[in-house]
């Protein structure tokens, strides 16, 4: 099974199996944040329940800004990095080193399939939280696109 394919699974995977503990879109009690334009609508997520970073086994680290999972049409918008990430800019177009992705519907839009591109900047880093900016054209298998433009993120590093 090729790196990309053990990726996307283990990246839906993870995000099919994430469920929220309330009811709210956001967690007033955390100042984490992931935003976007997804096709140039905005696209916000607040809250440490929705927006956060994970180190997930040893060669995933994946940045999450997802809306709740048990609603229907549910969007999900996250980085996957084959290591902890550095303070520095990093082209996100091939799971060797890193992918975007966009998932709704059932539908996978990712970065490092044919036609994809991006870029992500980790502009701050410490051992509990992340910062940064992204963007990426993410398309399925059949060649559908999304366009992910001025992203954002400020989360914690969930352990």
């Amino acid at each position: 099974m090729s790196k990309l394919s053990i990726l996307i699974f283990t990246s839906v995977l993870l995000f099919s199996s994430c469920v929220k503990d309330d009811e709210s879109s956001s967690d007033n009690s955390s100042s984490s944040i992931f935003q976007c334009k997804i096709d140039g609508t905005d696209y916000k997520i607040t809250g440490d329940n929705n927006t956060y970073a994970k180190q997930t086994g040893s060669d995933l680290f994946v940045i999450y800004g997802s809306e709740d999972a048990t609603k229907a049409n549910f969007r999900n918008v996250y980085i996957s990095l084959p290591k902890v990430p550095s303070v520095g800019k990093y082209d996100i177009n091939t799971n060797d080193i890193g992918s975007g992705s966009f998932f709704q519907s059932a539908k996978l839009y990712n970065s490092a399939f044919p036609g994809g591109s991006g870029k992500l900047e980790i502009t701050e880093k410490t051992e509990t939280r992340v910062k940064g900016t992204f963007n990426f054209i993410g398309t399925t298998t059949t060649s559908e696109q999304k366009n992910i433009t001025e992203g954002s993120f400020d989360v914690a590093i969930k352990q």
